[in-house]
């Protein structure tokens, strides 16, 4: 196929994005997915351990294996029943794929030459062997599918469905190579933070280069380019072009240029929190706009601790939440009262469509490199997307000029009654004699709920609303009255509008070798910086200027010797005026730090000058001076010293970075030092070493000799042993201090006390048993009460997991236990319509007869045409401080492995399999370690247990892999518990089941399935829901199997639940009659056609949410279900697929659902 044609394929093809995994370092892999009963999901490119799959729902509870299957060789993933919300699953896999083939040629393609002998090293290819393939394109490698379906019935209305998703890899031609991945899927699931390496879900575009050029169309991130001013990190969705060429004489030089237009997907914001004392997270990101629901872009955060950049990952320092923009530190990194976070992001912000620009140009030669780059983003002011604007709200922003925090609009709205909707009714209230004309009051009367209200946080004492427990269908609010004048509430029914903003900026700078060892550099940068365009008010601060020249020298003290000392001196200017604006951030993370100008702002232009020598040599240290001065014109004015040096002699190390700064401002004056120092001797076997960090900073007012109270001091040092880096098994042991002073009565004075003590060891000499675990324990106590607001406390962080492997792999185990301490945000959920058979949940109906849609109204939907609504849980700003524990322990004990060959008992044992798996997560809210740190401990009736996710399972098989008889017990208990801002919610169901497979002909079998339990729900403020119920289930299934291509099977099935009588004593009693028959023709298709006749007995009324758990669904009486279900392989890469299914009850009519997909292979 010509080049042109296969591009003509592509852009025929593309309509969106790809579908991606998070991978671990490890062995650990966690995805988020959308179930959907006719796809088989690749997880990953490892075959998966037997039994360390776990499947949580949206709603936290633990999906049963009845629910899915597995193909563990193949990492395969299919699913029995439909489910149209977001799933979570966690898995470990092998580091093998066991069913993928290992060959150098195919001896299927070997050829006889003319003599009748086979060379082994002759391969030929036959390009007819994909002649059926409708979408070969020779010479590139693809991988994906391409679906679009329509579901009707008369009980819904018509549903579209369609997915693609596809990846390219190749070369058009010799030259010219192209990377795509497209699909059309519009939920942009993010991946989770949970790994070093991302992968994302909702890429797509279309990439196309050579050796030089490259074109890329979709999404892509746009990363800073070479200078100092001009720093973004962005994810954009449009167009990048980038090419070199020589130039010059002899073509010496080279000019390279990039350009980009696109659609930018987030802003950029960086937050600064303070560590809490012993929690560990999750500490929630904000937007530029104080926001506090945002979603994070996934990969581009930064996280600094103590002006260090950590790393994402679960085995390493951090872990975050892209879609709620939470951050939580794992067990290596300790958080305290006096840790400094700063968190460096962008954030999805669909207020306004937001455009990007960017052109660069680069030119290089032996001597100068010069560049020239031009961004500029911005909003478009008349495409609002997430905020209405009317001419009324555009002219109040264009009003206000940069005062953008005026742009307040009440939200109000008079609209028709409609039960979907949170509505108020408009009031006059008299409150101690004080009259108040306009109170809204949330009503559910078509009379008068005729006002729909948006609220906004404005903080505690100045609104005069507050967000009530109320089982309505959203956030409701209660109007309180104000209090000798002084309001009550935090939320006012107001919208703090948004303005459009641009920013943009152009730079030119370069460097030049002026000698052999001399390097000189420049860069000037003009900014342009509007933060509401709707106004042309305030635009004389728009835009300024600043620049920045710099010199350095390294010249060797001994020219003929590369390994000899070497003279560095350098000198550097920067100026940047005040109404200069950057795009990120582009000084160090912690440069006002640095400065001592934390929360101060300047009205002129800042100058900083700078210049030092140093002295190094390799393998031997360096030892650098600099002397830096920090000025404005008259509002301040710093001098710092900088001394850093480094040694290493035998096998003795030692490193300082020490500074000492005087600064003179409008109000006050300060003295700055700090000093960080560490020294280790490395032995034969063992490494010791000290740490420590001193800083002091006296800070005084102008005009006296007083200490202001944000003056400080503090000391903290660390000594540590460790084993040599080369032993096999690893330990380090350390012993940390740290002593705070503040200021009182004019002096510096104690005021709290830290120590911890941390243990990291691995064992890793048998590749059988390995065993890694780290544990820190931490005391802060408190020296005077007066000096500080800080409590005392105690936390302990630990970490364990081991993995077992014996006799020849028969007996396998993997452990992982987590303890600490941190945070548990309170949710509030609300339910939302989707299109028939695409949601998780139904609506049973006015229970209460008012009139609206409450939450104590809607259930699990066991039908698909039921299933028109998902639940959506909102985090709050209610946050509950909690103990936490995770372990996870995978057991599998197969005798078979050693014993399957040999006689008498151990031949019988062999026969016995047992697989245990106990995964249990738990937060509460007691200190007592005890109960915070046992893992096995999971009553949800404890009233200090506030969530809980816990499943157990163990299962004894007998005769697994006989192809005659087997036998199969399953015990399992699975607890969930979440707590809401209206109270706990929990679930369990307890149950033991016993299966059995007879095949007692190669036509007939028998298969035998029971099942004893008790289910549990439990809701603290919707009683309706407050049930326990004991069930039994028995399912004899005769199969009637002549062939391959014909299986008929008939079915019982006997299902009895009762309520506790002192819950009401509801009983029903099911008896399920049905048939299923199902043809295939290998190759061709498959037809499934099913039936059931079942008849529901129930001794109370069928209207409440317990029948409906009870009847699944049905009605009392007679029922009869049926489905139809034909798939078609049309060619190797076309499928068709036809469904139905119906459904009628005495006292409904016949329900028809019926839905036509075709899939195409790529």
């Amino acid at each position: 196929m010509k080049p042109y044609r296969k591009i003509l394929v592509l852009l025929c093809i593309l309509n969106a994005g790809i579908g991606g995994y998070a991978q671990t370092g490890n062995n650990l892999r966690e995805k988020h997915l959308i179930p959907s009963i006719t796809d088989t999901i690749k997880l990953d490119s490892l075959s998966i351990i037997s039994g360390s799959e776990i499947i949580y729902l949206s709603d936290g509870t633990i999906a049963d294996s009845l629910f899915y299957g597995i193909d563990y060789f193949s990492a395969s993933l299919y699913f029995k029943q439909e489910y149209s919300d977001t799933i979570k699953l966690l898995y470990r896999v092998f580091p093998y794929d066991f069913k993928k083939t290992f060959q150098n040629k195919d001896f299927g393609k070997l050829e006889p030459d003319e003599t009748g002998a086979i060379n082994p090293f002759s391969y030929i290819y036959d390009e007819h062997n994909n002649e059926n393939d409708i979408f070969k394109l020779e010479g590139l490698n693809k991988n994906g599918s391409i679906s679009r379906g329509v579901t009707m019935g008369n009980n819904q209305d018509l549903a579209v469905n369609s997915n693609m998703n596809l990846q390219l890899s190749g070369k058009i031609n010799e030259e010219v190579s192209i990377l795509a991945a497209i699909t059309d899927n519009n939920i942009p699931i993010q991946p989770d933070g949970n790994t070093q390496q991302l992968q994302d879900f909702d890429q797509v575009y279309i990439q196309v280069f050579n050796e030089r050029t490259k074109l890329t169309a979709g999404d892509f991130q746009l990363i800073r380019p070479p200078g100092y001013f001009m720093n973004y990190y962005k994810r954009a969705q449009g167009g990048h072009f980038s090419t070199s060429v020589d130039t010059g004489k002899e073509k010496k030089g080279i000019y390279k240029i990039s350009a980009a237009a696109a659609v930018s997907r987030g802003k950029f914001a960086r937050n600064q929190i303070t560590g809490i004392e012993g929690i560990q997270g999750p500490y929630r990101l904000k937007g530029n706009e104080n926001e506090t629901f945002i979603i994070a872009l996934s990969g581009t955060e930064n996280v600094f601790i103590d002006g260090q950049l950590l790393k994402r990952g679960q085995e390493y320092d951090y872990i975050i939440d892209y879609n709620t923009a939470e951050i939580t530190f794992t067990a290596n990194k300790l958080i305290t009262k006096d840790k400094r976070i700063v968190v460096e992001f962008q954030y999805s912000d669909r207020n306004y469509a937001r455009s990007l620009f960017f052109v660069g140009n680069e030119f290089e030669t032996d001597r100068l490199k010069a560049r020239l780059n031009i961004y500029s983003e911005q909003d478009a002011k008349n495409q609002p997307l997430m905020q209405e604007l009317d001419p009324q709200k555009q002219q109040l922003m264009a009003s206000i000029g940069d005062s953008i925090h005026k742009a307040l609009y009440t939200n109000v709205d008079s609209v028709g009654f409609t039960p979907d909707q949170i509505l108020y009714q408009l009031k006059d209230s008299l409150v101690q004699g004080a009259f108040f004309d306009s109170v809204f009051v949330y009503s559910t009367n078509p009379e008068n709920a005729f006002y729909r209200l948006g609220f906004s946080i404005v903080g505690q004492g100045m609104g005069n609303y507050v967000q009530k427990s109320s089982t309505a269908n959203g956030k409701v609010f209660e109007w309180i009255a104000p209090v000798n004048g002084i309001r009550q509430g935090s939320y006012e029914p107001i919208t703090i509008l948004v303005t459009p903003k641009k920013t943009q900026m152009i730079t030119f700078g370069g460097e030049y070798k002026i000698t052999k060892n001399t390097l000189g550099n420049f860069e000037i940068a003009v900014s342009n910086n509007d933060i509401n365009t709707f106004s042309s008010y305030d635009t004389q601060d728009n835009t300024d200027l600043a620049f920045r020249v710099g010199i350095i020298n390294n010249k060797p003290l001994n020219p003929l010797s590369e390994k000899g000392w070497t003279l560095s001196t350098l000198a550097n200017y920067e100026q940047v005026n005040a109404n200069f604006t950057r795009i990120e951030r582009f000084r160090p993370v912690e440069f006002e730090r640095d400065w001592n100008i934390l929360n101060q702002s300047f009205n002129e232009s800042q100058h900083i000058s700078t210049a030092g020598v140093g002295l190094g040599k390799k393998n031997v240290g360096s030892f650098n001076y600099q002397l830096s001065s920090f000025n404005t014109k008259s509002e301040y004015t710093a001098l710092k010293n900088i001394l850093n040096a480094d040694f290493t002699h035998r096998n003795y190390a030692f490193n300082l970075a020490g500074s000492y700064l005087m600064t003179e401002g409008f109000k006050s004056s300060s003295e700055f030092f700090r000093h960080r120092a560490s020294i280790e001797k490395r032995m034969k076997y063992i490494t010791v070493g000290l740490w420590e960090d001193y800083e002091s900073n006296l800070i005084k007012p102008i005009e006296a000799e007083t200490l202001l109270v944000s003056s400080y001091q503090y000391f903290e040092w660390e000594t540590f042993i460790s084993n040599a880096d080369t032993a096999v098994n690893k330990y380090t042991l350390r012993y940390r201090q740290r002593i705070d002073q503040v200021p009182f009565e004019n002096t510096l004075n104690r005021s709290t006390f830290g120590e911890s003590i941390t243990f990291d060891f691995g064992l890793n000499k048998n590749p059988n048993s390995t065993l890694r675990g780290s544990s820190t324990y931490r005391k802060l106590s408190i020296t005077n009460e007066n000096l500080t607001t800080a409590k005392p406390e105690e936390t302990v962080l630990g970490r364990l997991e081991y993995s077992l492997r014996l006799l020849k792999g028969s007996i396998t185990s993997t452990t992982f236990y987590e303890v600490g301490s941190g945070l548990e945000v309170k949710k509030e959920f609300s339910f939302i319509e989707v299109p028939a058979g695409q949601g998780v949940y139904a609506y049973i109906g006015d229970l209460n007869y008012n009139g609206v849609k409450d939450l104590d109204e809607f259930e699990m939907a066991p039908l698909p045409d039921l299933a028109r609504y998902i639940k959506i849980f909102t985090p709050t700003n209610e946050f509950v401080r909690v103990y936490s524990n995770q372990f996870n322990e995978v057991l599998n004990v197969n005798p078979a492995s050693i014993w399957n060959n040999k006689k008498g008992l151990r031949k019988q044992a062999a026969k016995f399999s047992n697989q245990t798996a106990y995964r249990i997560d738990r937060r509460t809210g007691t200190d007592n370690a005890i109960s915070s740190f046992n893992p096995f401990f999971n009553e949800v009736q404890d009233t200090m247990l506030i969530t809980l996710n816990s499943s157990v399972r163990n299962t004894v098989f007998f005769n697994r892999t006989d192809p005659k008889f087997g036998i199969e017990y399953n015990w399992q208990d699975n607890r969930n518990k979440n707590i809401l801002v209206n109270g706990f919610d929990s679930r369990t169901n307890i149950f033991n089941s016993l299966r059995s497979r007879w095949n007692i002909t190669r036509i007939y079998a028998l298969n035998m399935a029971a099942t004893k339990g008790t289910k549990t729900s439990r809701s603290e403020f919707l009683s309706n829901r407050n049930f326990v119920i004991n069930y039994i289930e028995m399912e004899p299934r005769f199969v009637f199997q002549p062939n391959t291509n014909l299986r008929i099977s008939i079915i019982y099935k006997y299902m009895e639940k009762k309520n506790l009588p002192d819950l009401g004593g509801e009983r029903a009693i099911t008896h399920n009659m049905g048939s299923e028959i199902k043809y295939s023709v290998l190759t061709k298709g498959n037809l499934l056609v099913n039936a059931n006749y079942i008849i529901n007995e129930f001794n109370a009324s069928d209207n409440t949410l317990l029948s409906f758990e009870m009847l699944e669904g049905l009605q009392i009486g007679q029922n009869v279900t049926w489905s139809i279900s034909y798939q078609r392989n049309l060619s190797v890469n076309m499928q068709l697929s036809l469904t139905y299914t119906g459904r009628t009850s005495e006292a409904i009519r016949t329900i028809h659902t019926g839905g036509v997909q075709v899939r195409a292979f790529f």
